[in-house]
């Protein structure tokens, strides 16, 4: 792919592409972007598939440069002085780049790929007017009639067309592309506002009706694929891969309009998306159901979690993801009929008994890093725990089933497992367990008000098999682990709750009861206040934690990345997702970038600046 123009275009088109299988991105005073140009706030003509802008060469120079610094400081003026050589060289073919505002936004259209070979248009800001741009012009320049003022060949022999318009120049590389844009881009577009490093917008419903016959064979490929190959073959995989492509394109049907933003300041990258959704479509309503909700259960979790999640969404806003997953499971376990109609108004009730408000985190107790508590509200607790032991039995019993019809080489006391009840399969696996070193103990029992069954193991090292007791590995295992994990369930009046960890009805007991609740201390409220949008989904992970684990497996990660040991603040990533307005879904995700820098080997200081790379002389 020799042509930097069509080169360019992959490169955009792919963003575009990303951002418009989204449902993303904030709005509101935080987001500066979104309050100069919501999502789909300009009307674009059928032949344009996407347009954005850069903030301004300079700050997009300025910023990759500080980026590639914080890594590299050795790398960070030779990106500097790429940036701009290889526009001016590689993508335009100009003798300089004197005509070019560099303070103010770089935009660009993309266009029907169809209609036009390269649909990449670039309008750039001019300094200087017209004379200042053509003396900037190869001296192949020439005429451009009848559709265009000039036109000029790259060194690499590609044809570009200039046009002026006010004080920015167009670039194209299709002689009709000027005129096809020329209405879009002197209107709203060039008086539009756009603040961040890279600002995109992706019209989905003139691809939709552009690529229609594409979409279309994509759908009948899918539809016609062989199943996957492969040693194991799972039934009902290619089934659920087929649904699974059905329901993103129909997010693509649902979108009128996707937005894609990114933004760094200087210590965090933040990536943003949004999606404008077709009325009355699934989307439009998760928008709209995000004005009644509120996250708060989160609050009852305890302090301290390195991987918090809250959420409070109509428990039928994600329906049809939730039953693929059923339906996959109900073909690998060879459910018939009669039990496929039993499951399906199982999971019916479920949903009935949920409120959709959620919450979940995995934290540290001691030296153990699984700790793991989840909340989920419901409408009436017990009805809700026994909907969900009924779907367990099903599907366990018909797990049994498996097991019996293929496990006629397996041991006596395998074969002779009870897959009935949850408690009828532990109480069969426990001498199994015990030639291991592992006690299964079965408690039920009320604890701060829920009832709770559980499940204890514990561990005598002296009893594990010597294989397993060889190596480094085996000691850090058991300085994590400890004596016993444990696993439990529960429910109350209006909740249900899951546990495992070293006292997990313990941990149950507690949350019923409100003790040691984060309350005002847990990293999600800022979170959300600071969004900008009505947040129906919000999570937090530390960097940080998920490397200090990795680094007791692999110790090696503490000369790559020395900080890890010695931080004193916390480094992780958030996301967010919600809405605004009655059918615009936002999203957002904001990656530390100068935290995890901070992690790294130290570097010596930048060295001097190089000159920017020679461009050749253009014919």
């Amino acid at each position: 792919m020799k042509n930097p123009w069509l080169r360019l275009g992959v490169v955009v088109a792919a963003v575009l592409a990303v951002a418009g299988c989204k449902k993303k991105a904030p709005e509101a005073p935080a987001a500066a972007a979104a309050a100069l140009l919501d999502v789909g706030a300009l009307a674009v003509p059928d032949d344009v598939l996407a347009y954005g802008a850069a903030k301004s060469l300079d700050d997009f120079t300025g910023t990759l440069t500080k980026i590639v610094g914080q890594f590299n400081p050795q790398a960070a003026p030779m990106v500097s002085a790429q940036v701009p050589a290889l526009l001016q060289g590689q993508l335009l073919g100009v003798r300089s780049l004197a005509w070019l505002d560099t303070t103010k936004p770089f935009r660009f259209v993309v266009l029907d790929h169809k209609k036009f070979q390269v649909p990449v248009v670039l309008v750039l800001p001019l300094k200087g007017g017209k004379e200042a741009l053509a003396a900037a012009l190869p001296d192949n320049k020439a005429d451009g009639a009848p559709d265009n003022e000039t036109k000029y060949s790259t060194m690499l022999g590609t044809d570009l067309f200039v046009n002026v318009l006010g004080d920015h120049a167009v670039f194209t590389l299709d002689p009709k592309a000027f005129a096809a844009v020329k209405a879009f881009v002197q209107g709203d577009f060039a008086r539009a506002g756009f603040r961040d490093l890279l600002d995109v917008q992706f019209s989905a419903k003139n691809f939709r009706r552009v690529a229609a016959e594409d979409l279309k064979s994509l759908r009948e490929e899918m539809a016609n694929l062989p199943p996957p190959q492969g040693p194991i073959q799972l039934p009902g995989m290619q089934e659920m891969l087929q649904k699974e492509m059905d329901l993103l394109l129909a997010l693509l049907d649902q979108t009128e309009v996707a937005r894609l933003t990114f933004a760094y300041d200087g210590r965090d990258l933040v990536a943003r998306a949004s999606v404008k959704a077709v009325e009355g479509q699934g989307l439009a309503r998760f928008a709209a159901g995000t004005r009644d909700r509120t996250i708060e259960l989160h609050r009852a979790l305890p302090a301290g979690g390195w991987f918090v999640v809250a959420a409070n969404v109509d428990p039928r806003a994600f329906e049809a993801w939730s039953r693929l997953g059923l339906d996959f499971y109900a073909s690998l376990l060879q459910l018939n009929d009669d039990e496929k109609k039993r499951l399906d108004a199982l999971f019916a009730q479920s949903l009935d008994v949920q409120t959709g408000e959620s919450a979940f985190a995995i934290g540290r107790d001691g030296d153990f890093p699984f700790r793991v508590m989840s909340i989920t509200g419901a409408t009436d607790g017990e009805k809700a725990r026994a909907v969900l032991d009924e779907i367990v039995a099903l599907l366990l019993a018909k797990v049994g089933t498996l097991v019996q019809k293929f496990a006629a080489e397996a041991p006596e006391a395998v074969q002779k497992l009870d897959f009935s009840t949850p408690k009828a399969l532990l109480e069969g696996l426990k001498p199994l367990l015990a030639q291991q070193g592992l006690t299964l103990t079965l408690r039920n029992e009320a604890a701060g008000g829920a009832r709770v069954d559980g499940v204890e193991i514990a561990v005598d090292y002296t009893k594990v098999p010597e294989a397993l007791r060889a190596g480094d590995e085996f000691e850090q295992v058991q300085k994590m682990v400890g004596e016993k994990v444990s696993a439990a369930v529960g429910s109350d009046k209006n909740r249900l709750y899951a546990a495992f960890g070293r006292d997990a009805i313990g941990d149950i007991g507690r949350i019923a009861r409100g003790e040691g609740a984060a309350g005002a201390q847990n990293p999600l409220d800022a979170l959300v206040s600071a969004a900008g949008f009505r947040v129906a989904g919000v999570g937090y992970v530390s960097v940080l934690e998920v490397l200090k684990f990795v680094s007791k497996l692999d110790p090696s990660l503490d000369e790559q990345m020395p900080g890890v040991q010695t931080a004193k603040d916390d480094v992780g990533v958030t996301f967010l997702i919600g809405g605004h307005g009655d059918r615009i879904v936002d999203a957002s995700l904001t990656v530390p970038l100068a935290g995890i820098a901070g992690l790294m080997p130290k570097h010596d200081a930048a060295a001097p600046a190089p000159a920017p790379a020679p461009v050749a002389p253009t014919p």
